[in-house]
């Protein structure tokens, strides 16, 4: 008996090697084909939006996403650092932090580790500057998820404070923040409260009111053309000290991309996102399939039996396609006007979605309940039990884009290009 344990123990850890190995083989094949991988390792320049938004600061007064870059001011004024080595060092560092943490989560949850490669969560922004304060924004994410349960279980006026700290910390370097945290802890709220746990109600309301303060403060104190001057004119002396692979020589209108959307004006802003999630007919279809097939994808993830200790009949797909049917609802402005990286809202989806289930567990609304249902039992009546379904679905989406989808990222349409220009 002893003998045959040992055995299956090892076929089990040789088992988990080889899918280890071929995963990490996946993200090498897809990362070769990146288009912003080498962001990180070549030179890069300050006028980018991938460093600028870093560098965006409160020199020229309060303003949005100030918070990192006035750490970021203060610690290369103080030590003579160069800003884009410091950027980069963050950025890399962040992301090895992210990648550790979903592991510990995905094999705690024994989610299926297939889909990390996918469009929807790192192809667009691992190892690269353009994910710019990504990571560090989704751990937070997860922090405030983790620090707000602990103060509804303890009711306890530190895990509060906490919670208030990470929930600044997070609304001061990106804002954008508030649509996949605060209306899902809202949404969980209410589902704690409707199961009868009516006593967290002014526990709730405590914690709320200190967010939409700040949340209203940011969106007020959001910018314009003399503080995006003022934020750029203060790092002059790194200018000098450390020029980019231009050398150029920065004056006022040469402002980086990302301190200049300081200046950019609301309408002007809606205008901008809207042409560039929507400039075709083909776009708004492909983007309304990729959310549609990315929903499937990642709430059947375990159907693909790549997880560790994967179980057969695996329920887990219910929570996690209620969670991801809100966050797609309460991520609407981010998809459609005040963003167009759909790369990286794409991983604001669906991390923060399964954060939130790995956290709370559960949701228990109704018509969130009925909803879901009636997605799966489409997916279910279209499978009928053949996983070929579903790996045709990863065929057919967007592996990577910048802004809107385009065909040229399908895998499928790739092929069939190919074979047509062999032929």
């Amino acid at each position: 008996m002893l003998i045959i344990n040992h055995v299956s123990d090892c076929k089990t850890r040789f088992l988990k090697a080889i899918i280890a190995g071929a995963i990490a083989l996946l993200v090498c094949v897809i990362l070769k084909d990146r288009i912003y991988y080498d962001s990180l390792f070549n030179a890069a320049q300050y006028s980018e939006w991938g460093i600028s938004e870093w560098m965006i600061n409160y020199q020229g007064g309060f303003v949005r996403r100030g918070l990192i870059g006035q750490i970021l001011w203060l610690i290369v004024k103080y030590t003579s650092s160069n800003p884009i080595l410091l950027i980069k060092t963050i950025s890399l560092i962040s992301a090895f932090g992210f990648l550790f943490v979903v592991f510990r989560i995905f094999t705690y949850e024994r989610w299926s580790l297939f889909i990390l490669p996918l469009g929807c969560c790192f192809y667009y922004t691992l190892f690269s500057t353009w994910s710019r304060k990504d990571f560090i924004i989704l751990l937070l994410c997860l922090a405030v998820f983790k620090s707000f349960k602990k103060y509804l279980i303890t009711k306890s006026f530190p895990w509060l404070l906490i919670f208030w700290l990470f929930s600044a910390t997070m609304l001061l370097s990106h804002e954008a923040s508030f649509f996949y945290t605060y209306p899902i802890i809202l949404a969980y709220s209410y589902s704690f409260y409707r199961s009868g746990a009516r006593k967290w109600l002014p526990s709730i309301c405590l914690a709320a009111l200190p967010i939409i303060f700040l949340m209203a403060t940011v969106c007020f104190f959001k910018g314009d053309p003399s503080i995006a001057k003022d934020v750029w004119s203060s790092w002059n002396g790194s200018f000098a000290s450390f020029p980019d692979l231009n050398g150029s020589v920065f004056d006022n209108s040469h402002i980086g991309t990302g301190v200049n959307a300081l200046s950019w004006s609301t309408s002007a802003t809606v205008k901008f996102h809207i042409s560039k999630n929507f400039p075709n007919v083909l776009t708004i279809f492909l983007t309304c399939w990729m959310f549609v097939a990315y929903f499937f994808i990642v709430s059947q993830m375990n159907t693909v039996y790549l997880s560790f200790s994967p179980l057969e009949g695996d329920k887990r797909r219910d929570k996690i396609s209620k969670v991801l049917l809100l966050q797609a609802l309460f991520m609407l402005p981010l998809f459609t006007i005040l963003s167009c990286d759909t790369g990286r809202t794409l991983s604001w989806w669906v991390f923060s979605s399964l954060f939130a289930v790995h956290v709370f567990g559960d949701l228990r609304i109704s018509s969130v309940e009925r909803c879901s249902v009636a997605w799966l039992n489409i997916y279910d009546k279209i499978a009928n039990g053949h996983k070929l379904v579903y790996f045709v679905l990863l065929l057919t989406v967007p592996f990577t884009m910048v802004n809107g989808p385009i065909l040229d990222n399908i895998w499928l349409y790739r092929m069939i290009k190919y074979l047509a220009l062999k032929l």
